[in-house]
Parts: C-alpha cells; sequence; structure tokens
C-alpha cells in the first residue's frame, strides 16, 4: 500500500511548542485550499502537524454536508457566510492575521472558529488557510452569567424606580443617579410607563453640596452620614436606606422629605438612585395626631400620657426642677347644680389661668379630673414664687371677665438635683391639701375667688 503524499505546514504551526498548545485549545482543525477550493483533514501522528493530500474534499460539499447541519439554525448562516471559500480568500487581503466567529452548537456548547492565513501569495492571496474549531462553552457560560447579573441588577433598578413612581402617583420631588466611579449624574423622569434619563452636568459632590446646605441643620448629620460615603449604603444588610428630613423649598419654609437609597450595579459600575418624595402633608398630619394624643381634648394643656413621656425622657436631665399642683374646687357641686357644661368652662378657665404661665420651660398638664401641675424646669426657687404671682393676677381677670367663681388650691416643691419629678409632684400634691384644708377653714391666702 502506498504512503500517503503529505504537505508539511509552515513554520508558523509545525513547532512541537505550537502545536501542543494548539491541541490543548482546538478539538478540530481544517486546511483550507482557497486555490482549488478543497478542504484538507489534519492530523497529528506524533506532535507533528501534517496535512493528507489525498484526503482533499470539496470544500463546499464540506461545509453544507458535514458543518452546518451540526450548527444551530440562529448560527448558521452567520458560519455559512464566514467559512465561503470566497469569503475566506478575501478576509486576509487586507490585513495577514487572524479572525473568528463564535457560535452555538445543537448540543447547546458554544464553539469558536479561528481563521488565519498559513501561505500567501506576493500579490496578498491567501492560497492555504486554517480552521480552528475550539469549545468555550466554560468562558461563555461565564460571560453569560455576568452579563445576567448586570443585566438583572440594571433590570432591578428600572423596575425599582417604576414601581416606586407608579407608587407615588407623582407626588415625588425628583429620582436621580450617579455613577460612583465616573461621577456622571443624570435626573430620571417617568412617563407613559417610561424613564427617560435627562443628563446632568454636574457630579455627586456638586450635588451633595446643593442638596445639604438646605437640609435643616438637626437633620445634617444622618444626611451627611450616609451620603457622605455612599458606598456605605451598599454594604448595609439592606442594601438600601431612607432618610426622613426637612428641607428648604421654594417658598423659604421647611418642608418634610423622604429619599429611598441604594446603589445598583449597572454595567458593572455602582450607581447610586435616589428617589425623593415630598411627605410634608403626611408629616404634619402626623404631627397633628401626635399632639392631639399628648394634649387634653378639653383643656388642650398636655395630657398625663405626655407627662410620662416626659419623666422617662426630658426631666431625666434637668438641673433643678419645681412643680406647682393646683385642684378646682367645688367642681362637683358645679356638675351637681348647674350640670357639667357649667363644670367644663369651669375647668377651661382654670386651665386658661395656667397656660398664662407655660413657656418652653414651664409646662402645664391636665393630672386628672380636677387636677392640674405644672413642671418647671431648670430655674431657681424664687422664679416659683413670681409664676404664682401672676398666675393668681390672671386668674383673678379671667374671673371678673367670664363671671364664673373660680377657687384652686396650690401647693408647690422645688429641688436641685438629686431628685424625682415623681417625688416632687407628691410633695407638691400634699402641700395643695394643706391649701384645700385652709381654704375650707375661710382662709383666702392661696385662693382666688
Amino acid at each position: 500500500m502506498a504512503t500517503p503524499t503529505t504537505h508539511t505546514l509552515d513554520s508558523q504551526i509545525t513547532s512541537e511548542v505550537i502545536f501542543d498548545k494548539l491541541c490543548d485549545n482546538f478539538f478540530s482543525l481544517l486546511v483550507l485550499d482557497t486555490v482549488n477550493r478543497q478542504v484538507m483533514p489534519f492530523r497529528h501522528p506524533s506532535g507533528l502537524g501534517t496535512v493528507l493530500h489525498e484526503h482533499r474534499i470539496d470544500w463546499s460539499g464540506y461545509l453544507e454536508g458535514q458543518i452546518l447541519p451540526a450548527i444551530e439554525d440562529a448560527s448558521r448562516d452567520s458560519v455559512r457566510q464566514f467559512l465561503d471559500p470566497t469569503a475566506v480568500s478575501g478576509v486576509f487581503s487586507d490585513f495577514h492575521d487572524k479572525t473568528s466567529l463564535v457560535y452555538q452548537h445543537l448540543s447547546g456548547k458554544w464553539h469558536k472558529i479561528i481563521l488565519q492565513p498559513v501561505t500567501i501569495t506576493a500579490d496578498g492571496t491567501t492560497t492555504l488557510a486554517m480552521a480552528t474549531f475550539r469549545d468555550i462553552t466554560s468562558s461563555m457560560e461565564q460571560l453569560q452569567a455576568i452579563e445576567a447579573r448586570r443585566l438583572a441588577e440594571t433590570e432591578r433598578a428600572a423596575r425599582y424606580a417604576r414601581l416606586f413612581f407608579e407608587a407615588t402617583d407623582g407626588v415625588y420631588v425628583g429620582i436621580f443617579q450617579v455613577n460612583l466611579e465616573t461621577g456622571s449624574s443624570k435626573r430620571l423622569r417617568y412617563e407613559d410607563g417610561h424613564i427617560i434619563d435627562i443628563p446632568l452636568s454636574t457630579g455627586w459632590d456638586t450635588i451633595l453640596h446643593r442638596l445639604a446646605i438646605r437640609i435643616h441643620p438637626d437633620d445634617q448629620p444622618e444626611f451627611l452620614k450616609w451620603l457622605a460615603d455612599p458606598q456605605s449604603i451598599a454594604r448595609t444588610p439592606e442594601e438600601k436606606i431612607q432618610l426622613t428630613y426637612r428641607s428648604m423649598a421654594a417658598s423659604g419654609m421647611y418642608r418634610w422629605y423622604r429619599s429611598t437609597i441604594r446603589v445598583f450595579l449597572e454595567k458593572d459600575h455602582p450607581v447610586l438612585s435616589m428617589f425623593t418624595v415630598d411627605i410634608d402633608e403626611d408629616m404634619t398630619a402626623r404631627s397633628t395626631l401626635m399632639d392631639r394624643s399628648e394634649h387634653d381634648s378639653l383643656t388642650d394643656l398636655f395630657n398625663r400620657t405626655k407627662l410620662e413621656t416626659m419623666l422617662a425622657t426630658e426631666y431625666q436631665d434637668l438641673t433643678s426642677c419645681g412643680v406647682i399642683f393646683f385642684d378646682v374646687n367645688d367642681l362637683k357641686i358645679v356638675n351637681d347644680t348647674q350640670g357639667h357644661k357649667a363644670g367644663d368652662a369651669l375647668l377651661k378657665q382654670a386651665a386658661d389661668s395656667i397656660r398664662s404661665i407655660t413657656s418652653r420651660q414651664v409646662h402645664g398638664y391636665r393630672y386628672g379630673g380636677d387636677e392640674f401641675i405644672a413642671v418647671v424646669c431648670d430655674t431657681a426657687e424664687e422664679e416659683m414664687d413670681a409664676l404664682l404671682t401672676f398666675w393668681r393676677s390672671r386668674l383673678k381677670n379671667l374671673v371678673l371677665a367670664s363671671g364664673i367663681p373660680t377657687t384652686i388650691a396650690v401647693g408647690k416643691a422645688w429641688s436641685t438635683t438629686p431628685f424625682s419629678v415623681e417625688n416632687l409632684i407628691a410633695a407638691a400634691d400634699e402641700r395643695m391639701y394643706a391649701d384645700k384644708l385652709r381654704l375650707k377653714q375661710g382662709s383666702p391666702a392661696n385662693a382666688v375667688r
């Protein structure tokens, strides 16, 4: 049997080093004769690449019969055009390098064809070209996973923005995004179910400065705590934060806003997204409800609930404190003889007299029924006497104006630290009862009739 004639490839691929490297990376190799439009199989009997001339196959037939049937429909036309004999011959006329194409096999695997010239004539025509087929499924899966994550993050950001806009139903003040790596920024607008990007000329530092100078001084520390380091948001377990704050509106008045802030990945870049909604009406309504929950509905003085809150918070830090205890006399008699409407008028007049001495340091409470107290914060003991003098004068004027006879028993207690406000209330209550006894005995010392 005759030994097949062989053509040894030139030095570009015949060296042992290059050949071994090629064998690690391709599963099939064809040498293409562009002059005769034939394909020659590649064999490597001992680590040296050889092409068997006797195994020449018609190029077009091999392409249509062997290669294309194993390729997914979506990739078939692109492979046909890529390996067309005329195309292969002409692709190297402009450059003597290699070119490649990625396609999907019927098995679902991803393959890559690499074309490179083997011999080139003086006029630049390729007479022999080499086509290597490599399995790049693993690399493609990694790229697809990365791209899927990127698309998921982008879609999540868009979906989050869309849901936010739809949920707020146009109440939003604004939404903008800042690329934390490039510093570019844009404002988003929601129209007809679509999010429209409006590029801005300013970066994050400028935006933050403009926002911060309008924030209420009491709210600035928490606002800047997060936004001065946007990456800290991405490190939070929830991967988002909500900030409620007051910011100066165009009217020059502070309004309440809430911003929801997240950091997304968009094309592998961290992007800060900030959604801001005006919640001033909600906060005002909440404040009104809170105010109502802390005030007595009849007299509009603070109620017992508010007192309990203050005892557990602000009154813990006082350096001195005084308590005045008031008890309205004869409320039951008025209710029984003149009706509860007259009794309510008596209580309102008593409350009005007490309200006249309230301030940031003096808090008035309806303690219960016909009892009231005033808590005097961080003041000298002698100032309490001045408050009582003013109160008696005010009560007298109210009685003269309304014609509603009113007598109120009074007791007071004062102390510097250490003290308990509860103990001061109890002491003032005890002294009030002593004053009530004097009133019953006919002494007007601490009463106004």
